[in-house]
């Protein structure tokens, strides 16, 4: 049976360059939520140390033992576009605050798995059960990735209506990259959260695919702010959608 899947992050591997502000932010969230504020979790590249200057997100986990008011998100969402101004090295900063018992409930299961398997807590509590174990195969492939419909219709609706064209390239090259990586996994255990690898692995396993995920990772590097190159871009991405669709029928919208 294959290794159980665990995260590549540790603090070690954050750059000193992210530290200031991770420490900023932390103590922002400490002192706007008091002891509502559960844990502080990283998600994401920089904790691999395997970001991109210029083309990374840094995404935090705000865990808090209420749900999020709206005041709350308006703190959590000036906060973050503030920080960003000062730091043109990220391509965004996200601050997600999330009720601890989502965290926790038994649908949140593939929740827990992008936790476990891509994050590192910076500060306070453990959130995760013990007794999860995340294993490669068709299970997680599709836990992972029943939502691709969601994705695409989504991407295709904020490229027509919003002016984030790069941003809503890179998170759709992601899940594109995602995609394949979970439809290869349903063939044989393979994974990885690092994603430049991603094409390899697949193309080991679905060559009709190898030409495809690398134009993907290109696009993941580089998102272009052109909306009509974007369009085109999801549109290319049909032949990974169709297998997805054969393997997959009965996935869900959202």
């Amino acid at each position: 049976m294959p290794n159980p899947i665990t995260s590549l992050s540790h603090v070690d591997k954050i750059h000193p360059r992210w530290r200031p502000l991770l420490d900023q932010l932390t103590a922002a969230a400490q002192a706007y939520f008091g002891p509502e504020l559960k844990a502080v979790y990283l998600l994401g590249s920089i904790g691999r140390g395997q970001e991109h200057i210029g083309s990374s997100d840094l995404d935090l986990e705000l865990v808090i033992s209420h749900k999020a008011s709206e005041a709350d998100k308006n703190w959590a969402e000036k906060l973050a576009e503030q920080t960003l101004a000062a730091w043109p090295d990220l391509l965004k900063i996200d601050l997600d605050l999330l009720f601890a018992e989502v965290l926790r409930a038994p649908e949140s299961q593939r929740l827990r798995f992008i936790f476990a398997s891509d994050g590192l807590k910076l500060w306070g509590e453990d959130c995760l059960p013990e007794s999860e174990n995340w294993i490669p195969g068709p299970e997680l492939a599709y836990l992972l990735n029943h939502h691709f419909r969601w994705a695409r219709a989504e991407t295709l609706k904020m490229l027509k209506a919003s002016g984030e064209v790069a941003e809503y390239t890179h998170w759709i090259s992601k899940q594109a990259l995602r995609l394949g990586l979970g439809l290869a996994m349903c063939q044989q255990p393979v994974y990885t959260r690092t994603v430049a690898e991603m094409p390899g692995l697949i193309a080991r396993v679905l060559p009709e695919l190898a030409e495809l995920m690398h134009s993907i990772l290109a696009m993941y590097q580089a998102p272009t702010t052109q909306r009509e190159t974007a369009l085109a871009f999801v549109q290319s991405l049909e032949p990974l959608y169709l297998l997805a669709e054969a393997r997959w029928p009965a996935a869900q919208e959202t």
